[in-house]
């Protein structure tokens, strides 16, 4: 039954939402803010059956802010792994 549920929310995560326009892909797709949350779960091998997922309480969150200013791509990043916060800034 876990498996079951894995699947269908991998499924769910991989469809996305998309879009039938065919347009292609541009930065000003990528304009706005993001934040993509990574939670570790693990299961163990217990007399032959896996048992319950539990968190590894490992968890990393990861903000994106992408705007354009003269023409060009400019990222600012903010990753927060158990409470530590790093920046990261860039430009294409």
């Amino acid at each position: 039954m876990k498996r079951i549920v894995l699947l269908g929310l991998v499924c769910f995560a991989l469809s996305g939402c998309g879009d039938d326009s065919g347009s292609k892909v541009t930065n000003e797709f990528l304009v706005g803010k993001w934040e993509c949350k990574l939670e570790d779960y693990r299961s163990k091998m217990k007399n032959g059956k896996f048992t319950d997922y539990v968190s590894d309480g490992f968890n990393i969150i990861r903000k994106e802010e992408f705007k354009i200013e003269n023409n060009k791509l400019y990222t600012i990043s903010k990753t927060e792994v158990d409470g530590h916060t790093f920046w990261e800034s860039n430009d294409w």
